[in-house]
């Protein structure tokens, strides 16, 4: 797409706050931050079934 994007050097400082404060996210953009405004807050409930699939791999 033919738009402007934002700069990789902005996404790994936005990706290592993050992970440095320990949000299991970094919401990069303006138009992400809006889209996510909409969603309805379900990390609570998606990341720990995940978390589990992953930790079941690496058991088995």
């Amino acid at each position: 797409m033919d738009v402007a994007k934002t700069p990789p050097a902005d996404v790994a400082r936005s990706a290592l706050d993050a992970l440095e404060a320990g949000r299991s996210e970094a919401i990069i953009d303006e138009i992400s931050r809006n889209v996510k405004s909409t969603l309805h807050d379900d990390l609570a409930l998606l990341y720990p079934a995940i978390e589990a699939q992953f930790a079941a791999q690496l058991a088995g």
